[in-house]
């Protein structure tokens, strides 16, 4: 068997496991859940097969390395490279798979593995019997309108319907990142806003507004979502700024996980500041109405452990 570089595991180094579930699990969606669900240990990619294997090098994420690991903490990351890449399917499973020492394997409809997708569900189970490893193939979930739920449809979804695009999720759309410096206009029209540091890599929601949560610090907040490039004030570049209700200090540099409930209306320009101001004052009351439905504030929500911030 040809030698290897030492794998590297960018969270979460696997130990022996029952149920080892495999995959990218790019958004953790309802999909993704089914196989989780079954499993004790799940071991996923990053960065993107398709991105390494230049597929799709414009991929954008619908969870990066941190937010799957915040979503799913039993996750283990590996860093997916060439050396990976060119493991036949079988050299994968004895370099990657079989010293993790899983009883069971679950994998989706869909899953490949080795050097040009050679392995498969067939050549996974007659690995698996050599080793008395039982291996489970997840059938496709769909939603209601028979469409199955992928992360390529989800990303479509983000675009044009984002509310649907959290229906196929099963769960809020997840922002994990840094606050930075920002103008401080949301200030000036009455509104402090803190400004989410933007990730090239990562797949935002279409221009608007929002509503949703913030965790902070092992606090569960309220909050109203912008996503665009401020047009009214003639930027260019793209903007997430969160306005976090019963919360009043400066957030700089600390971390953030945004969850985004839904979508409350499209980014507009408008003529002027005040016209601005008088609408942001609208949606505050029709997201305050919408998080009646949510927990305002929850002291034992999860605190992402800053640490991660690192991740790529």
């Amino acid at each position: 068997m040809p030698t290897f570089k030492p794998i590297r595991y960018i969270s979460n180094e696997p130990s022996h496991c029952h149920t080892l579930g495999l995959g990218v699990f790019d958004g953790i969606h309802c999909g993704h859940q089914n196989i989780i669900d079954q499993c004790d240990t799940i071991l996923s990619f990053h960065p993107h097969p398709d991105i390494v294997l230049r597929k799709n090098s414009d991929l954008k994420y619908l969870t990066n390395a941190t937010e799957r690991e915040y979503l799913c903490p039993k996750m283990c990351i590996l860093e997916f490279n060439d050396t990976i890449a060119k493991m036949t399917a079988l050299d994968f499973l004895d370099s990657i798979v079989k010293p993790i020492q899983p009883k069971t394997i679950v994998v989706g409809y869909d899953f490949r593995f080795g050097a040009k997708r050679q392995g498969c569900i067939q050549l996974l189970r007659e690995w698996g019997s050599q080793y008395d490893i039982n291996c489970i193939e997840v059938q496709p979930i769909t939603h209601t309108d028979d469409t199955i739920i992928k992360s390529s449809l989800i990303r479509e979804q983000l675009q044009s319907d984002p509310d649907h695009a959290i229906q196929l999720l099963g769960h809020p759309y997840i922002i994990q990142e840094t606050v930075i410096r920002g103008d401080g206009r949301g200030k000036t029209l009455g509104y402090p806003t803190a400004n989410i540091k933007i990730d090239p890599q990562k797949a935002y929601p279409k221009a608007g507004v929002y509503y949703g949560q913030v965790i902070h610090q092992k606090t569960r907040y309220n909050a109203a979502i912008y996503i665009g490039n401020r047009q009214t004030f003639d930027k260019k570049d793209q903007s997430c700024e969160v306005h976090l209700f019963d919360l009043k200090k400066d957030l700089y540099n600390d971390l953030l996980t945004i969850e985004i409930h839904g979508y409350i209306r499209p980014d507009l320009k408008f003529e002027s500041p005040e016209e601005l101001t008088q609408q942001i004052e609208k949606d505050i009351l029709t997201i305050q109405t919408k998080c009646q439905t949510l927990d305002s504030v929850v002291h034992d929500a999860v605190a992402p452990d800053q640490s991660h911030q690192s991740h790529p």
